[in-house]
C-alpha cells in the first residue's frame, strides 16, 4: 500500500526560482553599480580637492612673486637703478655691435657685430656664449634680428647679402628669400611672440611680411610702391599690430591687419624725419619712436597721437635704439653719442643710467624682455652690457608688476612651488603637473605625472592698471572619460 505524508507545504516551481533569481541579480547589480557610483563620485570629490588647492597655491606663488617685486625692486621714488655688468659674447675685444634681441624672459638671446663680425647666442641669460654661423664660417653685418617669445624661433638679416630663420634656438639656420635669390640690405626685423608672423626691412629696398616662420613673404607698401629706407619695425605679440620707420628723410607707418594696409603716423607733425627706432607694447596699443637728430615720441592710443618725451631734456638726440616690456611701462633709449635712459610708467619720466660709467657712449642698440627683468645695452664701438632689474628699480611704484604684467601670463603661463622670480614663468603649453618623490606638484623632469594642468592668466583690472591685476587660476583635469575644472580668481595689488 502507497502511502503519502501530505505536509500542506508545495514546492517552488522553476517559472518562480527564475523570476525569484533574477529580482536578486537586479537588486546586487543595482547595489554593486550604486557602490561603483559611490566610489567613482568619491574618488572625483578628492581630485576636486586636489584642484582646490593646486589652485590655492597657483595665487600663492603670484602673490609671492609681487611681494619678491615689491621688496627686491623697491618702492619708493628716485631708486638706484639697475646694476650692469659686462658680457663678453665675442671676448675681451671692442665690437661694433649693431643687432640684439632677446626671448621673452632674457633667457635665450642673440647678438651680431657689423663689418665683418660674428653671430653669438646665449641661453643661459649671458652666463656663456656661443658663435652661430647662418652663412657659414665667415663674417657678416648682423644689422637685423629679431626672436619670438621662448627664443626657439630666429630671424637675422646679413646687411648687403642674405637673410636667415632658425626654429631650434639658432642651432641651425636655413636663407629665406623675400626679395628673392639676390643679396639686400637687411637692416630691421621684427617677429611675433610665437614666431609665425615676421617682418623685414631693406636700407633702399622694400618691406616685406610672412605669416608661415618666414616660409613664404609678400612685399608690403606703407610707402607704396617705391623704395625706402626701413630703418626700424616692431611688432605686437601676436603680429598684427606694426609700426615700421624709414630714413633718409622719410616717414613713419602704423598697421593694425598684419601689414596689409598701412596709415602714415606723425608724431612730429607733418615733416620728414630719420625715424631710428620704435619699440611696442605686447597690444600693440603703447608704442614708442625716436629720430635720429631729433626728439623721442610715446603713443598709448595705438599711435593715434603721440607726446613728446624728454629723456636728456630739451635738447635734440640721435635716438638709434629702443626697446619696451611687454605692457609697454617699462623702457630702455639709447643715443648715439650720448646716454642711456629708463623709464617705468610708459615713458612718463626718466632716469640715466650708465652701464660704462660716466660717460657717452654710442649706444646703438638696447633690448628688454618681454617681463622687464633683463635689460641688454651694447656700444657699436665697445662692449655689451647686461642687468637684472631686480638688483635695483628705477622706484617709482610699479616694480611690484614687472615680470607679472604682459607676457607670458596675458595668454596663459605655468609655475610650480619651484618658481621663486618672475623670470621662471613658463608660457602655458597644457603641460601636466608631476609629483615629486616629496610630494611637491611641480613641471620637473624627476616629477611623476598626474592628471592635473595648471592654467594662470593675469589681466589688468580696468580702470585700475598701474594698481591692480586680476589673476586667475584654472586647474584641469580628465576622470572617467569626462573633463572638469576648478578656478579660483584674485585681485592681486600692489601690497596688503
Amino acid at each position: 500500500m502507497d502511502i503519502k505524508k501530505r505536509t500542506g507545504q508545495e514546492g517552488f516551481t522553476i517559472a518562480e526560482i527564475v523570476i525569484a533569481l533574477s529580482i536578486l541579480s537586479f537588486g546586487i547589480v543595482l547595489v554593486y553599480g550604486a557602490f561603483t557610483n559611490i566610489v567613482v563620485v568619491t574618488d572625483n570629490i578628492h581630485s576636486r580637492f586636489t584642484a582646490a588647492y593646486l589652485a590655492q597655491e597657483g595665487l600663492e606663488i603670484m602673490r609671492n612673486l609681487r611681494d619678491n617685486n615689491f621688496i627686491e625692486g623697491g618702492s619708493s621714488a628716485g631708486g638706484s637703478g639697475p646694476s650692469w655688468t659686462e658680457t663678453q659674447p665675442a671676448g675681451d675685444v671692442d665690437l661694433g655691435w649693431v643687432a640684439v634681441t632677446s626671448s621673452s624672459n632674457g633667457a635665450y638671446l642673440m647678438i651680431g657685430g657689423g663689418s665683418g663680425d660674428r653671430l653669438y647666442i646665449s641661453s643661459d641669460s649671458s652666463q656663456s656664449w656661443q658663435e652661430t654661423q647662418p652663412a657659414g664660417d665667415i663674417g657678416g653685418s648682423w644689422y637685423a634680428a629679431a626672436s619670438n617669445s621662448d627664443g626657439s624661433h630666429l630671424i637675422v638679416g646679413n646687411y648687403g647679402s642674405r637673410l636667415y630663420v632658425s626654429s631650434d634656438s639658432g642651432q641651425s639656420w636655413q636663407e629665406t628669400r623675400p626679395a628673392g635669390d639676390i643679396g639686400k640690405s637687411w637692416r630691421t626685423a621684427a617677429s611675433s611672440s610665437d614666431g609665425s608672423h615676421l617682418v623685414a626691412g631693406v636700407i633702399g629696398g622694400r618691406l616685406y611680411v610672412s605669416s608661415d616662420y618666414g616660409e613664404t613673404w609678400q612685399e608690403t607698401r606703407p610707402a607704396g610702391n617705391t623704395d625706402e629706407w626701413w630703418v626700424s619695425v616692431s611688432s605686437s605679440s601676436d603680429g598684427s599690430h606694426l609700426i615700421a620707420g624709414t630714413g633718409n628723410s622719410g616717414r613713419l607707418y602704423i598697421s593694425s591687419n598684419y601689414g596689409q594696409s598701412w596709415q602714415e603716423a606723425q608724431p612730429a607733425g607733418n615733416v620728414n624725419r630719420d625715424w631710428y627706432s620704435t619699440a611696442s607694447s605686447s597690444d600693440g596699443s603703447h608704442l614708442v619712436a625716436g629720430v635720429g637728430g631729433g626728439r623721442l615720441y610715446v603713443s598709448s592710443d595705438y599711435g593715434q597721437s603721440w607726446q613728446e618725451t624728454r629723456p636728456a631734456g630739451d635738447v635734440d638726440r640721435n635716438w638709434f635704439n629702443a626697446s619696451s616690456n611687454s605692457s609697454g611701462s617699462r623702457l630702455i633709449v639709447g643715443a648715439s653719442a650720448g646716454r642711456l635712459y629708463i623709464s617705468s610708467n610708459y615713458g612718463q619720466s626718466w632716469q640715466e643710467t650708465r652701464p660704462a660709467g660716466d660717460a657717452n657712449g654710442n649706444w646703438a642698440l638696447v633690448t628688454i624682455s618681454s617681463n622687464g627683468s633683463r635689460l641688454i645695452a651694447a656700444s657699436s664701438t665697445g662692449r655689451v652690457y647686461v642687468a637684472d632689474f631686480k638688483s635695483g628699480s628705477v622706484g617709482d611704484g610699479t616694480s611690484w608688476r614687472e615680470g607679472l604684467s604682459g607676457s607670458p601670463c596675458d595668454a596663459g603661463c605655468m609655475v610650480d612651488y619651484t618658481t621663486r622670480d618672475s623670470t621662471g614663468l613658463l608660457p602655458w603649453d597644457e603641460s601636466h603637473l608631476g609629483i615629486d618623490d616629496q610630494g611637491f606638484y611641480s613641471y620637473g623632469q624627476e616629477a611623476g605625472s598626474t592628471i592635473f594642468k595648471r592654467k594662470i592668466v593675469i589681466t589688468p583690472v580696468a580702470g585700475l592698471e598701474t594698481e591692480a591685476m586680476n589673476v586667475s587660476v584654472t586647474v584641469y583635469w580628465d576622470y572617467n572619460g569626462k573633463s572638469y575644472s576648478f578656478q579660483a580668481n584674485e585681485n592681486l595689488y600692489n601690497w596688503y
